[in-house]
């Protein structure tokens, strides 16, 4: 689940009014404290609800010594996996969260523990998402999208550089620190993100199955999966929609993806054809790697018209 929160006049209006600690509760406490969980209650207030995901909800609060907005994520511990989310008693997601540091990745706070749950403190993105952001205006065009994936892509190397996969890059997870005109993109929710290393790699079913790439279903793969999710990612934003069915899946092919890329409205594109077909290889051996990627031509391009940067820039400009 992303940190954000779609923009309205109403809702400015309600945030900028805030001069009152006692007009909004705070996040209910449980008996039992650990890691400092009074400090929740006494710097926190809870403004509003963001949204859900499939283990916990995000709220909007009001973080009174620095006197900003901060997203917080309530993870109910019941519905994790320890196995999966914990290591050595600490989540995994604030483990992973707390060591990185790139102005494409949501920024990570504090977390605190009671009984029942896990209280993630992290930078809130009032833009909302990428994918609301296509809904609205149906597709993006090249020069846009060059410059979303320049941002994402420059997040995922420095991910990886780290030994860190994301495992779930999808447009929900994409976030946009403002709601002006200028894409400010952060990547977000580290919920299933784990360390990867050459001698051991991920396993588990993790993602989101219209961005997944196919290697996910055998079980265990490498950093290579985050590169196929922005091959989707970069396809669904030039085309307004996503490249395959989910239940298309699992009869994946070479062909089958040629043909989408061929037949769609960009098909006279050869450098961005190159340039996605590179990303979604189906033998994660042979898809490109982050750095690869942001070396293209088809990115070099559009880096150089927008940022007027050299292809030795590139690496400077994006972390």
């Amino acid at each position: 689940m992303g940190c954000s929160l779609k923009s309205s006049s109403t809702s400015k209006k309600k945030l900028l009014a805030i001069n009152n600690d006692n007009q909004f509760p705070r996040v209910k406490s449980s008996p039992i404290f650990f890691h400092n969980t009074s400090n929740l209650y006494d710097d926190y207030a809870t403004i509003k609800y963001l949204g859900s995901g499939a283990f916990s909800e995000v709220m909007l609060c009001l973080h009174r010594p620095s006197n900003q907005y901060r997203a917080l994520k309530i993870i109910k511990k019941t519905l994790i996996d320890n196995s999966y989310f914990y290591i050595k008693s600490e989540l995994k997601e604030a483990k992973i969260m707390k060591i990185l540091e790139h102005p494409h990745i949501i920024k990570y706070f504090e977390c605190f523990e009671d009984l029942n749950f896990v209280y993630v403190s992290m930078e809130y993105c009032q833009g909302g998402d990428l994918y609301s952001e296509i809904k609205k205006i149906s597709r993006f065009n090249e020069e846009t999208s060059a410059e979303i994936m320049v941002q994402l892509l420059s997040a995922v190397q420095y991910l990886h550089e780290k030994n860190i996969v994301h495992r779930d890059l999808k447009l929900q997870n994409l976030l946009l620190a403002t709601s002006s005109n200028i894409f400010d993109v952060k990547v977000a929710d580290f919920g299933s993100a784990c360390w990867f290393s050459s001698n051991f790699k991920a396993r588990g079913y993790f993602g989101t199955p219209a961005f997944q790439a196919p290697e996910v279903l055998k079980g265990f793969y490498d950093e290579k999966v985050d590169i196929w999710s922005c091959g989707v990612i970069l396809y669904a934003m030039l085309q307004g929609k996503i490249l395959y069915q989910e239940e298309d899946i699992e009869n994946l092919n070479n062909q089958a993806l040629d043909f989408s890329i061929d037949h769609s409205d960009f098909y006279e594109k050869t450098l961005l054809i190159d340039f996605l077909k590179h990303l979604i290889r189906i033998d994660p051996q042979e898809r490109y790697t982050a750095k690869d990627a942001l070396g293209h031509p088809w990115i070099q391009q559009h880096v150089n018209r927008t940022f007027g940067l050299s292809s030795t820039e590139t690496r400077t400009f994006t972390n």
